[in-house]
């Protein structure tokens, strides 16, 4: 339907059944475009699991050595963010998602999604998405991304999620991390470096400090 997106529902079925394997030749000659309405309804019986269960497995990093912009030191150049869009203002996506706080008396127009990505910055490719209620916070929302970040990985993000426990749970999958941070995060300089940067210690949030956390997420 993307690929197709000008052209009804049964053209897109047809084209698809046209590009079929050999193996479905003998099935096409008997095979008839269905109308509109049994098709919306077999999408209804098929869901919403399918083509998430589909996306895990077909999508990975496709950058090369030759892709520009893909690899920086050795390592693939991963960058996550997040953003929030409108859905449909039906019951169920209110109990789901939620809205967005208003003044008194008064009810946002629409329900909103959270929505997390994580991409492959040659390619700009989505190797790993999320969608969430509005009122779980985008460091949470980003932070479940980190399933998909391997060694050898450069993994990029903005100042609003940097945080002890990212980079914490960041290296723990033995991925590489670059962030900015904000103006009020001041780091105390443990060694100059010949270049000028220097190095640091990240001190923990304290609910990090409560489950016995220490300073052990390096800074460079």
């Amino acid at each position: 339907m993307s690929l197709w997106s000008g052209a009804s529902m049964r053209t897109v079925l047809k084209n698809l059944v046209d590009g079929l394997s050999e193996a479905w030749v003998k099935v096409g000659k008997y095979w008839r475009v269905p109308c509109k309405s049994s098709i919306s309804e077999a999408r209804q019986r098929i869901g919403s699991q399918v083509m998430s269960r589909l996306f895990h497995l077909l999508v990975r990093p496709l950058a090369t050595e030759n892709t520009p912009g893909a690899f920086l030191g050795g390592l693939r150049i991963m960058a996550v963010d997040g953003t929030v869009f409108d859905i449909p203002d039906t019951e169920a996506n209110a109990r789901v998602f939620g809205y967005p706080a208003s003044r008194p008396g008064t009810r946002a127009a629409f329900p909103k999604v959270g929505l997390v990505l994580l991409i492959e910055a040659g390619t700009h490719l989505i190797v790993d998405a999320l969608m969430c209620p509005y009122r779980m916070g985008e460091r949470v929302r980003v932070k479940k991304l980190l399933r998909s970040v391997t060694q050898g990985m450069l993994l990029m993000w903005d100042r609003g999620l940097h945080s002890y426990r990212m980079v914490e749970a960041t290296l723990a999958q033995k991925c590489h991390y670059l962030g900015r941070v904000p103006k009020n995060v001041k780091f105390q300089v443990v060694k100059v470096l010949e270049d000028g940067s220097y190095l640091s210690w990240i001190a923990p949030d304290g609910k990090s400090k409560k489950k016995g956390h220490s300073y052990d997420g390096k800074s460079h």
